[in-house]
């Protein structure tokens, strides 16, 4: 009797490799559906950052942990998933447990070792995860949504204070001068001069606090002086479009002035 081997060889392989992918599905389904914050784990260790934010939304559906969705939503942010920034992040911030979860955040940054320099970029996590937010929204032709959010979320600016700088998300539509130029529900005054007031109010709070001592000060100065040279500059561009020149000389003393206290800071 004559055995065709190459046949059976051939006929062992398929059937192994027909074994193995279904054994990989059962193990992928299980780890995906069941075992998935040991799965999570295992992709961010890994470096699979796309596919561990993922995961790491999934066991927030799941156990309701807010935790989760933060984190899944910095990895998105890492990646540049535009879509999956705008879900989470809306999903993140409309969470019961927002408010909380974010004074305890800025609580642990607070007490983390590092630099003067690495400190005051921590400072203010809500305002860099609300600009990402932004710029997923635009990036993903959401533009109107966008603008909508960053006023709305500007229009609080005179409660900001030295310990929370609050958000500022305006920068990137400064080169729209003409969106600058318009009253908006929730405030008296037309954006721009609301973003002078804010620039003018920002450097008195950073003048009456120069002279602060502990690390922790030095680095909430730090990030204020930051943000003054943001919005400063961000006046400059929009003033120039608007043909606006009243403020220019003014605006460029106090930046110069601030420039020079920071470098007293470092």
């Amino acid at each position: 009797m004559n055995i065709n081997y190459k046949k059976l060889i051939l006929s062992t392989i398929a059937i192994t490799l027909s074994a193995l992918i279904v054994v990989s599905g059962v193990f992928f389904s299980l780890s995906y559906f069941v075992f998935t914050k040991w799965f999570a784990d295992v992709c961010y260790n890994s470096g699979s950052d796309k596919l561990a934010g993922t995961l790491y939304y999934r066991v927030y559906e799941k156990n309701d942990d807010i935790f989760y969705c933060y984190k899944g939503l910095n990895l998105k942010i890492k990646v540049g998933d535009d879509k999956n920034i705008v879900k989470y992040y809306k999903e993140f911030a409309s969470d019961n447990e927002y408010a909380e979860f974010m004074a305890y955040l800025n609580d642990t940054n607070n007490n983390l070792n590092g630099t003067i320099i690495e400190k005051s970029m921590l400072l203010n996590e809500d305002n860099y995860l609300k600009k990402a937010f932004v710029s997923a929204l635009i990036n993903t032709d959401r533009d109107i949504e966008a603008f909508e959010y960053a006023i709305e979320y500007f229009s609080d600016y005179k409660s900001f204070d030295f310990y929370n700088q609050g958000a500022y998300v305006l920068s990137q539509f400064i080169n729209s001068s003409e969106k600058f130029n318009i009253i908006y529900d929730k405030y008296s005054i037309k954006l721009i001069d609301a973003m002078q007031d804010y620039f003018e109010n920002s450097y008195q709070l950073f003048m009456d606090n120069k002279d602060v001592q502990g690390e922790l000060d030095k680095a909430y100065l730090l990030s204020l002086g930051n943000r003054i040279k943001q919005v400063g500059e961000d006046l400059k561009v929009i003033y120039t479009g608007l043909e606006i020149t009243d403020y220019t000389t003014i605006n460029y003393e106090k930046l110069n002035e601030v420039n020079t206290l920071l470098k007293g800071v470092l």
